[in-house]
């Protein structure tokens, strides 16, 4: 019993300590990008495509989810201040929030004529490699919380587009906790898919123009 015991010991200590290595070398490679994220507009670059990722337009119960409205917000000060020209509103199509994130940008004074809907975007991964491949957008500007942005600028760095990010207004609460924790499972997938499975996304929608 003793020997199982110790056995036992030695698989939890060597995946606990596995695991914390890779949360280490993860948090050190995503650390990295901080840099070329702003929570300044007057500090931000300028570009011409604006990638705004998706997020559900309405929370579990029903209310209004403040990390949309935030996201829908920051697209619209970098669209009015001249920070970029037009916006990619990529998104999951099954929720059909591309359309939902394209309504709410014209009803607050965006020109449908500068918005392209990505029916793609089921993930950051994939609305960030879209931006490049289907698009052909070689500099953008992500526009999505913090801690989400630091894995689209890691993502658009592995398909080889030049990006900065623009943090939309931080949301606080145990929601905000929650979805905050559940980035670390986020980043270490995205790890996965590029080191690993070295994954190159296929598109089912075409890449419709603006407007």
């Amino acid at each position: 019993m003793k020997n199982i015991s110790g056995k036992i010991k030695k698989v939890v200590t060597v995946i606990f300590l596995s695991g914390l290595t890779i949360l280490i070398i993860s948090e050190n490679i995503f650390k990295a990008r901080k840099k070329r994220c702003y929570d300044t507009l007057s500090e931000l670059p300028v570009n011409k495509a604006g990638l705004l990722l998706g997020t559900s337009e309405y929370a579990e119960d029903g209310r209004e989810n403040p990390f949309y409205e935030n996201s829908i917000k920051a697209a619209v000060d970098l669209y009015k201040n001249n920070k970029i020209s037009y916006i990619i509103v990529s998104g999951n199509y099954n929720c059909n929030e591309p359309e939902h994130m394209r309504v709410d940008l014209i009803k607050k004074g965006i020109p449908g004529k500068y918005i392209i809907a990505d029916y793609d975007g089921v993930g950051t991964f994939v609305s960030v490699a879209g931006a490049g491949l289907k698009f052909g957008q070689k500099n953008i500007t992500v526009i999505s919380e913090k801690f989400r942005n630091t894995r689209a600028l890691f993502t658009a760095d592995y398909f080889g587009i030049n990006a900065v990010a623009y943090n939309a207004a931080p949301v606080h609460g145990l929601k905000a906790s929650l979805l905050r924790f559940g980035e670390l499972f986020a980043r270490l997938k995205t790890l996965f898919d590029v080191y690993v499975l070295r994954l190159n996304p296929e598109f089912s929608h075409p890449a419709n123009t603006a407007g």
